[in-house]
């Protein structure tokens, strides 16, 4: 899986990035190009995701509720079936629908059901 793969890179960037900020005895300067260069890969991941039709971290692009797939104002037993019909799917298959993708890691899993499930009735 491609963008669980790009996924793992960015956090591991991150986490990189964290390193470097604090570490101690690095000439500053050194460290911030190294952070500025781990920043700009992991902008180019990004740029990657997106051509591949998904996106990190999946937002509402109403800023609605995450969860609530047919904007009604609720996660409930609709958007439970909304994402059913895309379970196991990922970019390129048939049943794929971005929107699904709560977690934003690239496919629609059992992630993205807890995802939905923090959100249910509230």
């Amino acid at each position: 899986m491609a963008v669980h793969r790009i996924n793992a890179c960015q956090n591991r960037l991150k986490i990189l990035i964290k390193s470097i900020q604090d570490q101690r005895g690095i000439p500053e300067n050194l460290a911030q190009k190294w952070v500025a260069e781990a920043e700009e890969i992991i902008a180019e991941l990004e740029k990657i995701k997106e051509q591949l039709g998904v996106s990190s971290p999946p937002k509402k692009k109403d800023g609605g509720i995450k969860g609530d797939l047919n904007s009604d104002g609720k996660v409930d037993e609709a958007d439970f079936e909304i994402l059913k019909k895309a379970f196991n799917s990922e970019p390129g298959d048939e049943n794929w629908n971005p929107e699904c993708d709560l977690n934003g890691d690239g496919e629609i899993n059992l992630s993205d059901f807890g995802v939905l499930v923090e959100e249910y009735n509230k």
